[in-house]
């Protein structure tokens, strides 16, 4: 092949690898107030009623809020409105997976504010289907060490107390990441029911004692003396005493495993996937508190 058409056939060939992966970045702002949540977003002419099939909002009981277009600007803007019934505690924001092909990634960028604050947070969506749960009012950040931190936003962490005698390992993760190694049969999307809740138990407990060890002096592994579980909403203590049994929003909901341990040993974490590449462990032992990064390069404590 002459060289002038090689190089053309590269080009081209290169045009359309960049076709099939270009990046597609919207931004907006949300403001939440106590009736409703109204949102303006910089579109394309015509992209209106697909950027308001993309966008989901859910409220704090899991409901997908019904949204509606007010406006189309001859800017290029679209104003989005969701009714609320009732001023909420916490709202999701999610970009619908199914909404673009996945050859095409899509970013929806929004400054979230409180009508009564002006102070906006930043929430970023991608066409991957990642959630994004805001409270209102915003609480302060967590400080110091603790049991607390296993209340503190994050989609995966673990409290460590070993003693002379014992040792206890609580883990709390998202049920979104629960879900990247177990999907959770439900009857709805958006809510986690009581019977299903109930019926998932043996298998999350399995899922944390298969990939989570605790190895004894002499090497040998310790199985766990009793194990607990707690479906939690976003509102719940991790370690508050046991919750009454209820429907949970399925975007927010959390799941505590607790294993105890008879004797204490070298922790041994294997709970990877692509999604979770690092575990936050926090320890908590006769030495004061301190917090490790585990990953599959430093797995053990």
């Amino acid at each position: 092949m002459p060289r002038r058409e090689l190089i053309a056939l590269v080009l081209a060939l290169a045009a359309t690898g960049a076709s099939a992966h270009v990046l597609d970045a919207i931004e907006g702002t949300a403001v939440v107030g106590a009736d409703r949540v109204e949102i303006a977003i910089g579109v394309h002419p015509g992209a209106e009623v697909a950027t308001l099939a993309q966008l989901a909002l859910h409220d704090d009981a899991g409901r997908t809020l019904a949204g509606r277009i007010v406006s189309i600007e001859p800017s290029g803007i679209v104003r989005l409105e969701y009714e609320l019934d009732r001023t909420p505690r916490w709202l999701s924001f999610r970009m619908l997976p199914e909404a673009w092909s996945p050859s095409r990634a899509r970013r929806m960028t929004l400054a979230v504010r409180d009508a009564t604050s002006p102070e906006a947070r930043i929430v970023t969506l991608t066409n991957g289907g990642n959630v994004e749960t805001l409270r209102f009012p915003d609480p302060p950040p967590a400080r110091g060490c603790g049991a607390a931190v296993l209340d503190a936003p994050a989609e995966l962490i673990a409290l460590w107390r070993p003693d002379a005698r014992r040792a206890r390992l609580d883990v709390v993760m998202s049920l979104g990441v629960l879900e990247t190694w177990l999907p959770i049969p439900r009857v709805d999307d958006d809510v986690l029911s009581a019977a299903e809740q109930y019926y998932a138990q043996a298998s999350v407990l399995d899922l944390v004692t298969s990939h989570v060890h605790v190895v004894g002096e002499n090497g040998e592994t310790l199985s766990p003396s009793t194990r607990e579980i707690a479906f939690l909403g976003l509102d719940d203590g991790a370690l508050d005493d046991a919750h009454a049994a209820r429907p949970l929003d399925a975007w927010t909901a959390r799941v505590r495993v607790s294993l105890h341990f008879d004797r204490p040993g070298a922790l041994t974490w294997d709970l990877w996937n692509a999604r979770v590449t690092a575990a936050r462990v926090t320890v908590l032992d006769a030495h004061g508190c301190a917090e490790r990064r585990l990953s599959t390069y430093e797995p053990k404590l």
